[in-house]
């Protein structure tokens, strides 16, 4: 069987979360210490009864800068802000969206929905 060496390397970042959209609105979250989760109790499906649960809720959705309109009409929120994300992580490593492939760019969402 042959054996297959893989290294990946972390050149772009792209993220969309409660602290903001963008390597800066989560630099500054960070360095600032800014508690990301809060407490809910209704609205996001979270809700049990006898208590509230801890959420980290993305605030700013409007993805317009990195979703086209088209594309955006055709997919669920969570997957504007997957698309989005990629799109800045590609940006922010300098690579063009055309040429770059499922061989030379992955994906790490992480997401409680969607």
């Amino acid at each position: 069987m042959k054996e297959l060496h893989a290294e990946a390397v972390i050149t772009g970042l792209g993220t969309i979360g409660p602290s903001g959209q963008g390597r800066g609105a989560l630099a500054a979250a960070l360095a600032a210490g800014k508690p990301v989760a809060a407490e809910v109790d209704r609205g996001v499906g979270l809700h049990r009864e006898g208590g509230a649960q801890l959420a980290a809720l993305v605030g700013e959705r409007d993805v317009s800068r990195w979703v086209p309109p088209a594309v955006a009409r055709r997919i669920s929120l969570p997957s504007k802000f997957a698309v989005a994300a990629a799109r800045m992580a590609l940006a922010d490593a300098g690579l063009p969206d055309a040429g770059a492939g499922p061989d030379r760019v992955g994906v790490y969402l992480s997401t409680a929905f969607g």
